[in-house]
Order: C-alpha cells, then structure tokens, then sequence
C-alpha cells in the first residue's frame, strides 16, 4: 500500500509539468497579433496569418517595401521606391534603371494579397 501510494505521487509529479504547459497552450488565444513588438515582420505576418487576415493599408505598404528590400532581382533604385496604399491600391513613385524593371515591379505589387491595382508612377533614370 506505501509503495503504491509512493508511486502515484511520483507519477503525479512528473505528470504535473505536461499538464500545465497542456493547459496553458488550451488557453493561451493565438488568433490575434503578436504585441511583443511595435515593429513586427511582415513576411512572418503573412505567414501567421495567411490569406485570412485583412491587413491595413499601412501593413500592405510595409509588406511591398519589405518585399522590394529582399528581392535580389531589382536594382538598388527600385529598393527604395516610395510606396502608398490607399483601400488596397497601392501607388509606385520614384527612379528605377530601366522599363523592364519598372514593370517588373508593377507585376511584383500586383501579385501581392491584397492589393487591387497598382498606379505606377515610377521614372526610369538615364
């Protein structure tokens, strides 16, 4: 009986840790955004959030200019195009080097979640 007893309140013991992190993840609320920080990451953004998350106007122009810095593809010009959205219409201005890239970027912006039309207003430098 003192043995039984000793090994249920061992089991008890190494049991309790599972469930309490069991319980904190069945009540800890994931739906919402992460508040850890005022500067969060768009691409993880996306990802937690997928196609369901209506993103603001300000998250979809964080979001293309995050693209924009990341993609090995565009010169340093089209990096740091100005970018603006206004109800899912986003608004390209500034200097890239060439045509192709200018719509490039067009077709880039486009493509993204969220936004519905694309006004671009890049220049090509010569």
């Amino acid at each position: 009986m003192k043995r039984q007893l000793m090994t249920l309140a061992l089991s008890a013991l190494l049991a309790a840790p599972f469930a309490i992190q069991a319980q904190d993840a069945a009540t800890t609320d994931h739906s919402g955004p992460d508040h850890k920080s005022m500067h969060s990451d768009p691409k993880r953004d996306v990802a937690q959030y997928g196609h369901s998350r209506n993103r603001s106007d300000k998250d979809l122009a964080k979001m293309i200019q995050y693209d924009l810095q990341r993609d090995k593809d565009f010169s340093d010009e089209a990096k740091n195009i100005h970018v603006k959205v206004k109800n899912g219409h986003a608004s390209l201005s500034g200097d890239v080097r060439s045509i192709d890239e200018k719509d490039a970027l067009t077709q880039k912006v486009k493509a993204m979640d969220g936004i519905k039309s694309v006004d671009n207003q890049l220049k090509v430098r010569e």
